[in-house]
C-alpha cells in the first residue's frame, strides 16, 4: 500500500463574509476547472479538500496531492468570488504557508499571528482601538 503523501495551504482570505466549507471547497473546483481544465479537475479528484475555515480571521486550510499543490496555488490567484445566498462576495486569496502536515501549519499560523500582533501600531490603546484593528485587516500582512 502507498502512503498518500499532502501538502496543506494555509491561506488569508479578505472577504466581508466567509463561505462554509462546502461552498468553499465547490467555489474552488470551479476556479482551478476555469484556470486549468480538465487536467486541472482531474488532479483534484483525489484528496483535495477545504480542511478548515474561520470566519473571525479569515483563516483557510486547504489540503491536496503533493504532486499538484502548485497547481491549486496558482488558481487561488485567479479566485475572486463565490456564491452565498444567491449573492457574489467578492473575495481574494492569498497563500500564506504551505506545509506538509496540519502541526507545521498551525505552529507557523502561531508565530504569524505573534509576530503580526507584534507589528501593531501603538496608537491602538484601547481594547475596542485593537479590535477594529484586527478587523480592519483580516488576515494580517502579506509575507
Amino acid at each position: 500500500m502507498v502512503k498518500f503523501k499532502s501538502r496543506f495551504l494555509l491561506c488569508g482570505v479578505t472577504a466581508s463574509k466567509l463561505p462554509g466549507t462546502r461552498v468553499a471547497l465547490q467555489a474552488l473546483r470551479e476556479t482551478v476547472a476555469r484556470t486549468h481544465g480538465d487536467y486541472g479537475m482531474a488532479a483534484l479528484q483525489r484528496g483535495f479538500c477545504v480542511m478548515y475555515v474561520n470566519a473571525n480571521t479569515g483563516i483557510m486550510l486547504l489540503r491536496c496531492q503533493k504532486s499538484h499543490y502548485r497547481l491549486i496555488w496558482s488558481a487561488l490567484t485567479f479566485f475572486s468570488s463565490f456564491k452565498r445566498a444567491k449573492q457574489e462576495v467578492q473575495c481574494s486569496f492569498s497563500c500564506v504557508h504551505v506545509g506538509g502536515t496540519m502541526r507545521t501549519c498551525q505552529r507557523f499560523l502561531e508565530q504569524y499571528r505573534t509576530q503580526w500582533l507584534h507589528r501593531m501600531p501603538p496608537e491602538c490603546k484601547t481594547d475596542g482601538e485593537t479590535l477594529s484593528f484586527l478587523l480592519s485587516t483580516s488576515h494580517g500582512p502579506s509575507r
